[in-house]
């Protein structure tokens, strides 16, 4: 039943492309079985003239956050007595801050309370907790930007790892470190736990961790599974120089040098090590479904300096990247960082997903067989794929797996990270491991992170896994579910 289901799927997508005068050949022979077309359904890939896929028309799609829009120049009333019950600014060095500083912090200030005001029983949670604990953001100095990454790729045994966190980040706050391309600011963060789980929860309650319901895309769908070490089966996905067109591969981004997926309108997943590194910030450029010279929307230049003027839009104000503050102490101590390479880069000026959706987010310590990756290699870093292209869309033909999973775990118990065995390389860096969830709609479940040399590393299901991804933990859900409202 469910082979004759799919082949009539398999016949219908190629009845419709050559009605609508498109080649849809790869959605059949390009993966190599009738089987690979409800996945590719949701990606719509094409091998020759891109399908359009009218559901994220670029003039007809307009997704909308499940937060209202918030303005931190024209706070209400109910946001600005949290900040002043539990929001507290501060220097490192006790020193009083410049004006432009001040502006930032406030700016953050206003933000993290409004994620707070926005939860029923707010006033209640912030008023019992301002005489013990509050969100304390720190301003730490200034530091410089540096160049984009290029063919960006860790090893996981890099550093000490025996090393031993600051005794300060050892309880179960999150703390968080945010940089402002722009300025070069960087501030500190320590959210209370109690705080961070009333807006996850809040953000589970209205959908935040949801795919955008225009594009919930329920067909099942049973692949063969590739294994790492064999075959490298990575292939284009899409046509050259054409933008995606599907409904998963348009909400994946190019970052130079790494990759990233759209969770939000302007919330942009990938790894910590693709915005920081021991050389310090990078600049990056976000292309949203690129494939070679072409994109969704205007390129987002995110920089220290002006802006590069052709086919950008952003004013290069508001935009931040927020990492986890043990990775950059881990970092900078030369500690092994494999547990909290994970970033987001906020642009609150640029709606980058809203004519293409995005993904939703789920978490849980649970091995899959039906996970898929797509991301851009670098073509002159070792281990590109077969015919690499550079800046296109690779992945492989089939699901791979996860599993083998860490001790290292967040304050609820679920793994910092794990293995996978999809084929990946260096520029692949951040991109989703994401399959589809039949409550939540085409999930993130964490993001690619690199390979390792290690001997004694438990396998995933069918196949050896050689490479690592940072995962969705609880923690880490009502992070982005704190960010997305913060920043809605």
């Amino acid at each position: 039943m469910n082979i004759q289901f799919t082949s009539s799927v398999a016949l219908l997508a190629v009845l419709t492309a050559t009605i609508a005068g498109c080649d849809q050949e790869s959605a059949v022979s390009q993966e190599g079985t009738a089987e690979a077309l409800p996945e590719e359904n949701a990606e719509a890939t094409s091998a020759s003239l891109p399908c359009e896929d009218p559901t994220i028309s670029e003039a007809e799609a307009d997704f909308s956050s499940v937060y209202d829009p918030f303005d931190p120049r024209n706070p209400d009333e109910a946001t600005r007595s949290i900040a002043d019950l539990v929001v507290e600014v501060r220097s490192q060095d006790g020193s009083t801050l410049s004006a432009e500083v001040a502006s930032e912090a406030e700016e953050i200030r206003l933000r993290f309370a409004h994620a707070l005001a926005q939860v029923e029983g707010a006033a209640e949670l912030a008023a019992r907790s301002s005489s013990e604990e509050q969100i304390e953001v720190t301003y730490l100095g200034r530091e410089e930007v540096q160049p984009p990454r290029r063919d960006a790729g860790v090893e996981l045994d890099e550093g000490d790892r025996d090393f031993e966190l600051p005794e300060k980040y050892r309880d179960d706050a999150t703390w968080l470190t945010g940089f402002s391309p722009a300025t070069g600011s960087v501030f500190e963060v320590r959210i209370p736990e109690k705080f961070m789980a009333f807006v996850g929860a809040e953000g589970e309650s209205r959908g935040a961790n949801r795919e955008p319901a225009p594009l919930l895309n329920r067909e099942p769908e049973i692949h063969p599974r590739h294994q790492v070490g064999s075959e490298d089966t990575r292939v284009l996905k899409g046509a050259l120089n054409t933008r995606q067109n599907s409904t998963n591969l348009s909400r994946i981004v190019s970052i130079g040098g790494c990759s990233g997926v759209l969770v939000g309108r302007h919330h942009t997943l990938t790894s910590a090590h693709c915005v920081y590194t021991s050389s310090g910030w990078n600049s990056a450029t976000l292309r949203v479904g690129r494939n070679g010279t072409d994109w969704h929307g205007d390129a987002v230049h995110i920089s220290g300096g002006a802006d590069a003027g052709e086919q950008t839009h952003t004013d290069n104000d508001g935009n931040i990247y927020w990492i986890s503050s043990k990775y950059k102490a881990a970092l900078d101590g030369g500690g092994s960082t494999i547990a909290w390479d994970i970033a987001l880069i906020i642009t609150p000026n640029d709606h980058i997903g809203a004519s293409t959706g995005w993904f939703g987010y789920a978490y849980g310590n649970s091995s899959h067989d039906d996970m898929y990756n797509r991301g851009y290699p670098s073509c002159t870093a070792p281990s590109p794929p077969p015919s690499c292209t550079p800046n296109h869309m690779f992945g492989d033909s089939n699901h791979c797996g996860t599993g083998g999973f860490s001790d290292e775990e967040d304050q609820y118990g679920f793994s910092y990270y794990g293995y996978h065995s999809c084929d990946a390389s260096a520029g692949h860096s951040g991109s989703p491991l994401y399959r589809d969830d039949e409550n939540l709609g085409w999930v993130v479940r964490g993001v690619h992170r690199g390979g390792h040399r290690f001997s004694d590393l438990s396998s995933v299901s069918n196949g050896t896994a050689s490479l690592s991804f940072n995962l969705i933990t609880r923690s880490r859900a009502n992070l982005i579910s704190w960010y997305k409202s913060a920043y809605s």
